[in-house]
């Protein structure tokens, strides 16, 4: 094919998804329900009292060498999984592969890592950023202001059991 006047508008790449931008069907609303309560399970379980951190599953079982940073990686595999299945970008999948990559590495080292765990929230992120594409079809730089809308969501609601 040969392309004139470097006019790419009329050619479509079928390996980019279009995302659901808009108000999401209930269908997509509720598995992004679920992978937020997963994420919410894993990461912000327990408030500490006096402080603004939570902690979640991902905190205590990444006390545990080795085996415990490797169990957490399957709920945050999960969560890739399913924004793939979803349609997410190649984009958003790497960037979401990335923030499990930060947390896994920085998880195996002792003490810090386990510190460093309870404040980084990859899996919470990840929604974060899986929520903001499908309602705007773009990935922010920066997700300093969605995770403030996020966690005064989280504040006022409680995941579905």
């Amino acid at each position: 094919m040969v392309i004139l006047n470097n006019d790419l508008s009329d050619i479509q790449n079928p390996d980019f998804d279009t995302p659901h931008t808009g108000p999401l069907s209930p269908e997509i609303e509720a598995k992004l329900q679920g992978l937020e309560n997963i994420a919410w399970t894993m990461e912000n379980l327990i408030p500490l009292p006096a402080t603004s951190v939570r902690l979640g599953l991902d905190s205590f079982l990444g006390i545990i060498p080795i085996f415990g940073d490797i169990f957490t990686l399957l709920p945050a595999i999960y969560v890739i999984r399913s924004a793939a299945q979803m349609g997410a970008s190649r984009r958003l999948l790497i960037r979401m592969s990335l923030n499990v990559a930060v947390d896994l590495v920085t998880g195996l080292v002792p003490i810090i890592g386990d510190v460093f765990d309870a404040t980084w929230n990859a899996s919470t992120r990840n929604t974060q950023l899986l929520r903001f594409w499908l309602e705007t079809g773009s990935v922010p730089k920066q997700l300093t202001n969605i995770q403030q809308t996020a966690s005064d969501q989280h504040q006022t609601a409680k995941p579905a059991t």
